[in-house]
């Protein structure tokens, strides 16, 4: 970290700084090999940091110790095939990283709780959504409080696509209200994921991966009750509702196989590759001086050093998408970069965003933790930003003078050769310290929400699966118990999803609001980090109060359990 902080034209050795913004060139670039996903080159790969070492290996060795027993088990010993050995504590890591679902594996569970023999090892985490898989109120609850809760919006008027009536509402059994008087009092939500409709589907060992288009209709009951109405697939497909008995259970099934592909491919991956293109425009337009670098560098703690992890192990061949994700891993790529490329970034403001989707109304929607643990960590961001850019920024006049800060701001917009199609305006200091405010949200919080989320989650291939294994039963089929089993993830599928959740949920190297010291070495900073800080700890206590009121959990946005940069 330099000894001073300065916009360049007050910098007094600009020859020191144009050679560092140049070497800085040299070494940051996007991929071209990424199929258009604006995630950095390898040679600006940062190593690991001793304390991300340090959390990784036991992750590792305790996925080590829980595959064997699970291999052990009755219940599953018919899933390991000889041909392809447990990895051991010493091989771990690789191994673990390598290991593909084997076609021995894909054999459906006689039970649902056979997926326990997973879980045996002593000390392992075990998913914290198992309890309400099934549960109707937790499949609505996921809306406001899953790994995509940032995609609900309020429903104002009637879709012709997805025609849900009066007498699909009156199945809720709640006399006193109805779906006309739900929409004008503002209660009515919609989850619409018919963007998926048109993606390729994946095989795992010759078995392909199913999944469709789906809408799900919401309602905030007259008792408070966050309540699933209707679920339909792609538009033309019968609207389904808890009335329908089996076929309701596949229904739900549907819209969280279509919650996860987006929640896997434009949320996660998007949030990865959107980190990755501010550190490279950072990089290359700012130099390590300037108050806006030294601001954001912190939130990219290991960023490069994942990415290349996500690179191989996530989205290469053979990596979790070609085993586990509905689609191929070539149609998830695609969505993943036109969300990171259409959606402008100021859409991507939190309050923005909430506004937009109509859920900012407290009063309509009292409970969405999403927002509610969401917002407080924003505003106290956003004050810390304001404080910290104002510094430097006294005027509007003050961004003209300051090319880097021009430089960077031009990089981002696809004409330039970045990743966004609108980058949106730069022309006063509010929308800097929106446009910063936003950054440091979606590295944080807004991956903190899928990432930490991921293992509850996933990891119980009942909750939350990424693709179903059959295809979506006729209306009017006569179902059983075993065409449920039959959808949902075969053993070897389940099995690979620990090895992806379970270091999601352990890696926290860096916490929200926790910079090195010396990282700002300007005296003016410190009351403002201190007052932000303290802004966190108060958040940290109502925050994790409001959540012990809740009876279903999301423990994922206390400040505490907030990572300051994406390095998992």
């Amino acid at each position: 970290m330099p000894l001073s902080l300065s916009l360049p034209l007050d910098d007094t050795d600009a020859m020191e700084r144009s050679g560092a913004l140049a070497a800085a060139r040299e070494r940051w670039q996007f991929d071209p090999n990424q199929d258009g996903l604006p995630l950095a080159d390898a040679k600006a790969k940062d190593g690991p940091s001793a304390k991300w070492m340090a959390q990784i290996l036991p992750a590792m060795d305790a996925l080590v110790v829980t595959h064997k027993l699970a291999s052990e088990d009755p219940r599953m010993q018919r899933a390991w095939s000889e041909a392809d050995p447990l990895p051991t504590k010493q091989n771990s890591k690789d191994k673990l990283q390598q290991q593909r679902v084997t076609a021995g594996s894909m054999i459906p569970v006689a039970a649902r709780d056979d997926y326990a023999a997973l879980f045996l090892a002593p000390g392992f985490p075990q998913p914290a959504t198992r309890p309400w898989a099934a549960d109707d109120d937790f499949f609505a609850w996921q809306r406001l409080a899953g790994p995509n809760a940032a995609r609900l919006r309020r429903q104002a008027e009637p879709d012709p696509n997805f025609p849900v009536t009066e007498a699909h509402f009156a199945a809720l059994g709640d006399p006193g209200d109805s779906l006309a008087r739900a929409r004008a009092e503002r209660r009515l939500f919609v989850l619409d994921l018919n963007e998926i409709r048109d993606l390729a589907r994946g095989q795992t060992q010759g078995h392909e991966r199913h999944f469709d288009a789906a809408s799900g209709l919401f309602v905030r009951a007259l008792d408070g009750r966050f309540r699933a109405v209707a679920v339909q697939g792609r538009p033309g497909s019968p609207v389904v509702t808890p009335a329908d008995g089996e076929h309701w259970r596949h229904a739900k099934l549907d819209l969280q196989v279509a919650d996860a592909i987006w929640a896997g491919s434009v949320v996660h991956t998007g949030v990865h590759a959107f980190a990755a293109a501010f550190q490279v425009c950072t990089a290359r337009s700012l130099a390590p001086n300037h108050p806006l670098y030294a601001l954001l560098w912190p939130h990219f703690e290991c960023t490069a050093f994942a990415n290349e992890g996500l690179k191989r192990d996530v989205l290469g061949p053979g990596g979790y998408f070609d085993d586990l994700m509905a689609p191929t891993r070539e149609a998830c790529i695609g969505l993943a970069v036109k969300s990171v490329r259409d959606r402008p970034l100021r859409e991507r403001s939190p309050w923005v965003d909430l506004a937009r989707r109509g859920v900012d109304d407290v009063a309509a929607l009292p409970q969405y933790p999403y927002r509610d643990d969401g917002m407080p960590v924003a505003k106290a961001l956003r004050s810390w930003v304001d404080g910290y850019l104002r510094l430097w920024y006294r005027s509007d006049a003050d961004l003209a003078r300051d090319p880097e800060l021009r430089a960077w701001h031009d990089s981002l917009a696809v004409k330039n050769g970045g990743p966004f199609a609108d980058p949106g305006p730069l022309a006063t200091v509010a929308e800097l310290v929106d446009l910063v405010t936003t950054v440091i949200f979606e590295i944080t919080v807004g991956h903190a929400t899928v990432n930490y989320s991921g293992f509850d989650h996933y990891a119980w291939p009942e909750t939350y699966p990424t693709a179903r294994w059959t295809p979506t039963p006729a209306p009017g089929a006569a179902l059983t118990e075993q065409d449920f089993l039959a959808a949902l993830a075969p053993i070897g599928v389940a099995n690979r999803l620990l090895d992806l959740t379970v270091p999601q949920l352990t890696l926290r190297a860096n916490h929200l609001g926790h910079y090195d010291l010396g990282q700002f070495p300007d005296l003016r900073v410190v009351p403002l980090m201190k007052a932000f800080r303290d802004e966190l700890d108060a958040i940290e206590q109502a925050t994790l109060a409001r959540d012990a009121a809740r009876a279903f959990k999301f423990p994922y946005l206390a400040p505490s359990k907030v990572a300051q940069s994406i390095h998992v």
